[in-house]
């Protein structure tokens, strides 16, 4: 399933196809004409974070003074009705930035003010003030659970140990960080930089902190940009958007390349009212 977001506005805004099919689409674009999508449904007012393991979308509601409340709604991806939802009341009446595991299991958030780190797991809860969370625009944690990611408007990450509940290291940018992605099998990050003279997406391990590879050809904020199941990198690529292979597994060999399977345009305009709204920017998929 794939599900877009749309800023400018908080609305989400959802659109559902299997991942198996758009790899499938992906792999024969160029044979195929341009498709036309159009939205399943769309709430206004919420913020969504992603889906659950099980494919429900998770939203956040606001709270009653405009920032966003201390829950997690569970939303049918058919029709968007909320099935359930988590309350995390320890955080207070409002909270900053959240993120979860696809079980919602562990949690994690910001306070308003953005200076107070708190992660809550099966085990129990720790929470951090160290200098460095204020400027946080986005967490995420590692498909395993083990790991963190803070990203911060100043230019770096953050990686947090889950388990131990420190941090485990910084990693420092070139310019302002934008989007993150973690591989959904390998111990690797990806981060979308602002602007970068060698590139503007580098993959970094997740476990020693270190740069793993600057990916060449990629310049400027990409939308969309995020790990595919399969553990190639769907991106934008001018109009369009692309898979790429990595080619991980060559990594440091001679033969080492980038191989890029393009999806077709979308061709659908915007929904009547939305233009004004803002556009595109994260597109994600369910295993």
């Amino acid at each position: 399933m794939f599900g877009a977001r749309t800023f400018g506005q908080t609305e989400a805004v959802i659109w559902f196809r299997s991942a198996a099919f758009l790899l499938t689409l992906a792999a024969s674009a160029q044979a195929l004409a341009p498709v036309t999508v159009r939205p399943s449904w769309s709430i206004a007012g919420v913020n969504f974070l992603g889906f659950t393991g099980q494919g429900e979308v998770v939203t956040q509601p606001p709270s009653r003074t405009g920032w966003f409340a201390p829950e997690l709604e569970r939303r049918d991806p058919g029709t968007g009705k909320v099935s359930g939802s988590v309350l995390f009341r320890e955080a207070g009446n409002e909270v900053g930035r959240a993120a979860f595991t696809p079980d919602l299991g562990t949690l994690a958030w910001l306070s308003r003010a953005g200076d107070v780190l708190t992660v809550q797991t099966g085990r129990g809860r720790w929470t951090s003030s160290l200098p460095g969370l204020r400027g946080t625009q986005a967490l995420a944690f590692s498909p395993d659970g083990r790991t963190l990611a803070a990203l911060n408007v100043y230019g770096y990450v953050q990686l947090w140990d889950v388990a131990a509940g420190r941090r485990r290291a910084t990693l420092l940018l070139h310019s302002q960080p934008r989007r993150l992605t973690f591989h959904p099998t390998r111990p690797l990050l990806a981060v979308n930089e602002a602007g970068a003279p060698e590139g503007s997406v580098t993959l970094w391990n997740t476990e020693t902190g270190e740069r793993v590879l600057t990916v060449p050809g990629l310049t400027g904020v990409l939308h969309p940009f995020g790990f595919a199941p399969d553990g190639s990198l769907l991106t934008g690529r001018g109009y369009g958007v692309a898979f790429l292979d990595l080619g991980l597994e060559r990594l440091g060999q001679g033969d080492w390349g980038l191989s890029e399977r393009t999806l077709p345009l979308y061709t659908e305009p915007c929904p009547q009212g939305m233009g004004s709204r803002g556009w595109i920017q994260v597109v994600v998929a369910t295993p």
